[in-house]
């Protein structure tokens, strides 16, 4: 195109006819935002050879990588970038219970409304979307949960738990089979249902119950902190969101635990 003695290239009319300079600024620019980044790179690797291979480049992915915390030996792929803007957009992996009375310890886990139910329905909709994807729950309880024993030697007390943090984790499980149907929530928020996912939820998800091991660990105060459970999801080896570091406080202490049950065996044989 002239304009007077000037020579003006033509506008680029799409994305792929942008230079390969401009379209990493761009790459580089949605790695480093935090809302939207991955969806975007997500989006852009679907386009073209040109826009894949500049968007699967290690550097890009190790900074999305770094900003959703995961610390791995080899770059993660997009998929599992997707899954961790998806958690970080959630705010957090845990599904919440309404406490209950002393009276009531016995009775079925209930969900507290609001938040937890909409993450849970994320959640299931995350395990459908990736068919690859695994999960494990972790449930949880507090000391002031269960009932204190003194022991009949005059050593010191022991609690009995109520299984609170297994039902916890089995009332999260079972939730989640229950929507395994659902397909996409509409704009106003209203389940859309359809078929079965290709990969059935019930091979994919364990749960586990640590009783009041974690919460001892994170030093947790107690009441509703306590009442919940804990959702890791795991793909290609690599789980999000990372596990704090109670966790791996809570497995020594309960090995040790085991540990010391097994030489105390031992001795009395």
């Amino acid at each position: 195109m002239l304009a007077g003695s000037e020579i003006v290239a033509e506008p680029a009319k799409t994305f792929d006819d942008l230079p390969d300079e401009t379209i990493e600024i761009c790459c580089a620019w949605l790695a480093d935002d935090y809302c939207a980044g991955v969806t975007s790179l997500v989006r852009l690797a679907q386009c073209c050879k040109r826009t894949r291979s500049l968007v699967h480049d290690p550097a890009c992915v190790e900074r999305c990588a770094a900003q959703y915390g995961l610390s791995v030996e080899r770059p993660p792929n997009l998929e599992i970038l997707a899954i961790a803007e998806t958690m970080a957009g959630l705010g957090t992996n845990r599904i919440f219970f309404q406490r209950k009375g002393r009276a009531y310890m016995h009775s079925a886990p209930v969900l507290r409304p609001g938040s937890s139910m909409a993450r849970l329905v994320e959640f299931a909709l995350l395990l459908r979307r990736h068919p690859r994807l695994s999960l494990r729950i972790e449930g949880h309880e507090g000391s002031h949960e269960g009932v204190c024993h003194d022991a009949e030697d005059g050593s010191g007390s022991f609690r009995a738990s109520f299984g609170q943090s297994v039902q916890r984790a089995d009332a999260v499980r079972n939730g989640l089979l229950e929507l395994e149907c659902l397909e996409k929530l509409t704009k106003l928020g209203a389940k859309q249902w359809g078929r079965l996912p290709a990969k059935r939820f019930a091979s994919r998800i364990q749960t586990q119950g640590w009783e009041d091991s974690v919460a001892e660990a994170a030093g947790w105060s107690g009441g509703l902190e306590t009442c919940h459970a804990e959702c890791f999801f795991t793909l290609d080896g690599i789980e999000v969101p990372a596990r704090p570091p109670h966790y791996s406080a809570a497995a020594a202490v309960r090995e040790a635990h085991v540990g010391w049950q097994r030489h105390f065996a031992a001795a009395g044989e």
